[in-house]
Parts: structure tokens; C-alpha cells; sequence
């Protein structure tokens, strides 16, 4: 039983010097990284990028790009997705069925948009999973909280302070 950590949109523009900037934005390069320390608990798994036709997202632009380190944690692939479901028309699920994943844990920006949509996605139902609040990021803190309590709902949302642990959001 394999679990994977799904780092979904955490893209240049998300950080300070964005076009849109995410929640503690100033940390927020740092709250995306797992903890190297942990490996036990960041299993292998992908980063998603989300380029649009939109100024804010625009293929072929810094503004798509994944700092280094995200790559550097994600240690599995880059997936690009032009929906906010990471899964749809995507080669993720052949991902994940690849690396034995049977479960996988979603971090990432924006709340309200790409975690939501990837978490409920049809194509996720297989697999047990849990989003990871306090690893999770929007322009807007209400938009955050509000995502998150729906999600807890429909699926798992359990913070882990050991993988996301400069972190100071409350339980939700």
C-alpha cells in the first residue's frame, strides 16, 4: 500500500512576486515543501502545473513555472493539466497506478480551485486520500477556510505537522 503526495499548482505566480500571490505568500515557498526530514510520510508522487490562455497562467511564461525545490520534492514527474481536476485528460491516474499508489495525500493552490476539483474528481474515488489544510494555499483566507470545510465533508482533511510543519494554521 503505497501512498503519494500530490503537490497540485504551487507555480511561480502563486508566490510573492506573483501576479497572485497565495496565502502567506511570503511562506508559502516553505509551506509547500515536505519536510525532508519525513520520508516516510511524503511518499513518491507528482507536481501539477496548470498553464492557461490567461495572463496570469500563460503557457510558455515564468509564471507556470514550479520552483526547483517543489520539483526537487516531488521526485516523481511533472503533470500538465489545462482543467482544474488534476486527473482529467491527464496521465495521472497511470501515474499513480504506476507507482502502487493506493492512497494519496493533495497539497497545494488553490484551495477553492485545483485542490477542491483534484480531490472530488470521479477518477480519485479509488483511492483513500487525505488533503493536507495546512498545506494548502489561496489568495483570499475565507476562500481557503471555506474550501476546506466543504472538502471535510467529502473527504478526508487532516493536517500533518511533521510534513508541513512551519505551518500555522489552526484545525479544522
Amino acid at each position: 500500500m503505497t501512498t503519494a503526495l500530490l503537490i497540485t499548482d504551487v507555480q511561480n505566480n502563486h508566490f510573492a512576486k506573483g501576479g497572485f500571490p497565495a496565502l502567506d505568500c511570503q511562506d508559502h515557498p516553505r509551506r509547500h515543501l515536505p519536510n525532508p526530514l519525513t520520508p516516510r510520510t511524503r511518499g513518491p508522487g507528482p507536481a501539477c502545473r496548470h498553464p492557461t490562455d490567461n495572463r496570469l497562467f500563460k503557457w510558455g511564461t515564468d509564471n507556470t513555472g514550479i520552483d526547483i525545490r517543489i520539483l526537487a520534492a516531488a521526485g516523481a514527474a511533472v503533470i500538465v493539466k489545462h482543467q482544474a481536476d488534476s486527473f482529467h485528460q491527464t496521465k495521472l491516474s497511470h501515474l499513480l497506478a504506476g507507482l502502487g499508489a493506493t492512497r494519496f495525500r493533495i497539497i497545494g493552490t488553490t484551495t477553492q480551485n485545483c485542490v477542491v476539483f483534484s480531490a472530488l474528481s470521479e477518477e480519485a474515488e479509488s483511492y483513500w486520500m487525505n488533503v493536507l489544510p495546512d498545506c494548502c494555499a489561496t489568495p483570499d483566507e475565507s476562500n481557503d477556510r471555506f474550501a476546506i470545510h466543504a472538502l471535510s465533508s467529502q473527504v478526508s482533511v487532516e493536517p500533518d505537522r511533521d510534513l508541513c510543519p512551519l505551518s500555522k494554521r489552526p484545525r479544522y
